[in-house]
């Protein structure tokens, strides 16, 4: 019994001995490698001047890359017409041109944060140099961030076309002569650009084509074309916002009768306020398309709510009506869904008797500094009856005396006053509406209604004078911008 003791004994006190020996060692294959890879030499030189046509492009690293994630990290610009190709020799990367390089041109190549060694270990930060294949290197420069849903967007294509080459560009088709990445806070930098007027671009390119996909793609674009000039060699803070466009076709998805004469229609997404006021394009029948359309007199929205639509249409009665709509937008030029068009709806023998009422103003009451030019606009909730609201508008001075101007209807529920005469400096005016209703005879639903607003001191404004004088005797328009 005592020699078996002992064996227990000494077997266990082996197994723990073991454990702590196990703990000590690394794991098979040694540390892992956290190390980020460098640049450790390109050619040519960035700066070179007179770099060969033929020449080849080495970029050595500091360590084995991983190849394919490598090269598509690899953006050269001008964009070539013939792509470069790539092969690796130990950690170089060779790029040779496919046709030579053009003559008298600045070259940069970029290599993004994308390329990684064979242990996914990015560059700290993108890296880029340029040459010239003639005697001076382009000195333009464009630089900006880029956003995607409000935050700071990283490796989106900034892609930059020279309009002396093409005028409409188009980003579905043309691939871009500059091109180059956003980096870990959304930044970019367009470098080493030759004198041009540019269109810019910044898209998602999810597949690296240098070609943007509408449905897939995100896309930003720039508020206006940048003139590189000889007065104006760079541009800083063109930042981008990315959008995914909407390639889907809009879809009528309701329609009620709100009362005998209006009509409401419901669509899936914001419409285009282009097409949308046309009467032709709402045709409403019976169940029975034998027999003829009802007439729509107006189309109107509310507010700025273009996913709804209202119509007014003559007298309906209790009975089923099909509506068929046509040739109406959504935001981004999508056409209706012609097999989502049309709907079957129960009319209404009910009268509409809510008063006519104001959604906003412009001026605001009590509003003041308002410029001398302005224009009075009145936005109602629903269609005014012209004649009342045209004789019973009413805008005073401080003195009490009419001010004269022309009425515009922007839209059927949109009334546009417009001073005959710039409205006098420093000086209250009062607006009233007398005795309106609207297209059913409800009277407004303010009957005390007034607006008091201020106009600006024009003393405060800042001017500019001087003389022109047209020395070649030509006539035509002249601009001071």
């Amino acid at each position: 019994m005592k020699l078996k003791f002992s064996i227990i004994i000494i077997t266990f006190s082996l197994s723990i001995f073991s454990i702590n020996c196990a703990k000590r060692e690394f794991p098979s294959g040694g540390p892992v490698d956290v190390t980020p890879p460098q640049i450790l030499e390109v050619f040519p030189t960035n700066n070179s001047l007179n770099v060969d046509l033929s020449a080849k492009i080495t970029i050595t690293f500091s360590k084995p890359m991983a190849k394919e994630k490598t090269e598509q990290s690899i953006f050269i610009t001008p964009v070539p017409e013939s792509p470069f190709k790539f092969r690796w020799k130990k950690n170089s990367l060779i790029l040779e041109p496919s046709k030579p390089l053009e003559k008298d041109k600045t070259y940069v190549i970029n290599i993004g944060t994308n390329a990684q060694d064979t242990h996914n270990n990015k560059l700290e930060k993108s890296y880029s140099f340029a040459f010239s294949t003639g005697q001076k290197l382009d000195s333009g420069s464009i630089s900006g961030k880029v956003f995607f849903q409000d935050k700071a967007e990283k490796g989106v294509s900034i892609w930059t076309y020279p309009l002396s080459k093409n005028k409409d560009t188009n980003p579905e088709v043309d691939k871009p002569e500059y091109a180059t990445l956003s980096g870990q806070n959304g930044e970019y930098t367009l470098s080493y650009l030759a004198k041009d007027v540019y269109r810019l671009f910044a898209v998602k390119d999810l597949n690296n084509d240098l070609l943007w996909e509408p449905d897939k793609e995100p896309l930003g674009v720039t508020t206006k074309d940048l003139n590189l000039t000889l007065d104006t060699s760079s541009f800083s803070n063109i930042d981008f916002e990315l959008v995914l466009r909407d390639t889907t076709a809009p879809q009528l998805v309701g329609c009620q009768s709100l009362d005998k004469r209006d009509v409401r229609l419901e669509f899936d997404e914001s419409l285009s306020p282009r097409g949308l006021y046309e009467k032709e394009n709402y045709k409403i029948y019976s169940d029975s398309l034998s027999e003829k359309s009802l007439n729509v007199e107006l189309v109107y929205i509310k507010g700025e709510d273009y996913q709804k639509v209202y119509l007014v249409t003559d007298e309906m009665s209790k009975r089923k009506y099909r509506i068929i709509v046509q040739n109406l937008t959504d935001l981004y030029g999508n056409k209706l869904d012609q097999k989502f068009n049309e709907w079957v709806f129960e009319g209404s023998e009910s009268v509409d008797k809510s008063p006519l009422k104001l959604v906003s103003t412009y001026p605001a009451a009590g509003e003041v500094n308002i410029p001398l030019d302005a224009e009075i606009k009145l936005f109602f909730e629903k269609p005014p009856e012209t004649t009342s609201l045209e004789k019973g508008f009413l805008l005073k001075d401080s003195l009490g005396e009419a001010v004269d101007g022309n009425s515009l209807w922007k839209t059927p529920n949109s009334f546009f006053f417009k001073p005959s005469k710039l409205l006098q400096g420093k000086r209250k005016y009062q607006l009233t509406l007398e005795k309106i209703a609207d297209l059913w005879g409800n009277p407004f639903a303010d009957t005390s209604f007034k607006l008091i607003f201020s106009t600006v001191d024009p003393d405060t404004l800042s001017s500019i004078s001087g003389r022109v004088e047209n020395l070649s005797q030509n006539k035509g328009e002249i601009v001071i911008d």
